[in-house]
């Protein structure tokens, strides 16, 4: 009798956390998606997540840098017996195209987690929070992604066309 009192009072205990818990997850989501100047941080966040001029820049930097960096290795494994031709030009690239995609895989991982603090629930990690700094991270995760996508290109090209 006692034990099936006790466990009735651990699952009302249970329950009444899940129940504050719910409560606050929706006040702070009630606080960012029905305060009276929702539309002026959505509006504020979405040109704090766009890619202005300087943003192309930089995409176009590291893709420069990149390209630049392996052919100077194809050129450097030229007199490797292993690598015939300008092998290690693709090589590189592979591995640098990994790297850019990493990091942008990195930095969605940082964003989700800081939203599932936000929200103080794991369910929302991929919800919106409408914070600069998220904003910020959405763009960096932009640069990475697009130089990966030109490193990518520039690597199928070079494969396919010049059979390097």
């Amino acid at each position: 009798m006692k034990k099936s009192k006790v466990f009735k009072e651990l699952k009302d205990i249970d329950k009444f956390t899940k129940e504050q818990h719910e409560k606050q997850v929706n006040q702070t989501i009630e606080s960012v998606y029905d305060s009276d100047d929702f539309k002026m941080n959505f509006y504020d966040y979405q040109q704090a997540k766009k890619l202005r001029w300087i943003g192309w820049l930089i995409v176009f930097l590291i893709f420069i840098i990149g390209s630049l960096i392996g052919a100077l290795v194809g050129y450097l494994t030229l007199n490797v017996s292993s690598l015939d031709n300008w092998k290690g030009i693709n090589y590189f690239n592979v591995l640098y195209t990994t790297i850019l995609f990493f990091i942008g895989f990195v930095i969605g991982v940082i964003k989700n987690r800081q939203a599932t603090n936000f929200f103080n629930d794991r369910r929302r990690r991929y919800q919106k929070t409408l914070e600069l700094s998220e904003a910020k991270l959405i763009r960096l995760k932009k640069i990475f992604y697009l130089s990966g996508l030109l490193m990518l290109v520039l690597t199928i090209i070079l494969f396919l066309v010049f059979k390097i």
